[in-house]
This record gives C-alpha cells, sequence and structure tokens, in this order.
C-alpha cells in the first residue's frame, strides 16, 4: 500500500505516465499549479516557502521508496519537475508571462544540467531524484530575480 501510494505521489498521479517528455508535462503541471494558486488564493504570496519546502520533504520521501523498486531515478518520477518549477517562481510576480519564462528556464536547466548541476544525480535515492531539480529551480530563479531587479 505504501509502495502505490508514493509512486501515485511521486508520478503526480498519471501526469508521469504521458507520452514523451514526462518531466515537461511534470514542470507544466507545476506552473500551472502556482499560476492558478496564485490567481485563486488570496495570501498565496506568504504560503509559497511552506508549498516548496513541503513538496521537496515529500518528494524526496516518496522518491526514496519508489527508487527502490526499480531504476535510479525513473522517468515516471516527475514530483522533481514539480519542485524545481514552484522554486523557479517562488516570490516572483504573478504573471502568465513570467511564468512561461520560468519554465522554459527551468527545463532548459533541468536537461542541460550545467553548473555542477548534474553531480547532483549521483546522490542517491530520493535525495538524488529531487536535489539536481531544486538546483536548477534555484538557478532559475536566481536568474529571474536579478533580471526583474535589473529592469
Amino acid at each position: 500500500m505504501l509502495k502505490r501510494l508514493s509512486k501515485s505521489i511521486a508520478t503526480l498521479g498519471p501526469i508521469g505516465y504521458l507520452p514523451k517528455a514526462p518531466g515537461t508535462w511534470g514542470s507544466m503541471t507545476g506552473a500551472l499549479i502556482w499560476y492558478l494558486a496564485a490567481e485563486f488564493f488570496s495570501g498565496f504570496y506568504k504560503y509559497q516557502i511552506v508549498c516548496v519546502v513541503a513538496s521537496a520533504l515529500i518528494g524526496i520521501i516518496v522518491s526514496n521508496i519508489v527508487s527502490k523498486s526499480g531504476s535510479k531515478d525513473p522517468k515516471e518520477v516527475v514530483i522533481d519537475e514539480l519542485t524545481g518549477m514552484w522554486i523557479a517562481l517562488l516570490w516572483l510576480p504573478h504573471s502568465i508571462k513570467l511564468t512561461i519564462i520560468a519554465l522554459i528556464l527551468f527545463r532548459i536547466f533541468d536537461i542541460a544540467k550545467p553548473f555542477g548541476i548534474r553531480r547532483l544525480e549521483k546522490v542517491k535515492g530520493g535525495w538524488g531524484i529531487m536535489l539536481d531539480d531544486i538546483a536548477a529551480g534555484i538557478v532559475s530563479a536566481l536568474i529571474l530575480h536579478t533580471t526583474l531587479y535589473l529592469i
């Protein structure tokens, strides 16, 4: 039961099983949830960090359970992309344009894995699954916030 629940959470239900590029589907799901939460929940801005920390912790736990029953980083596990996307969007002004730019930046860094991000994949278990996406989200957020500050 725990394995099945963990896999369902780690794959965001059916999202991780969508054809072609499950990571992109997971990232788009994260962007959509974040955008809608900011749109419809007043005060969401002050609870964003709680959402990020909760998704990271849950992601580490469920990814660790899922990774023990198969490959090191199963492609269908997309909670890492959701968490990384949420980090990329953290405390940005609510805007569809910024959400799309954050999505594009995050996917670039998640796929290319520059700045030593690729080395984080070598960490075992749930931490390894989550850390590279957390780092890609941090790099994306830094670029977005720096750019907004300079404009």
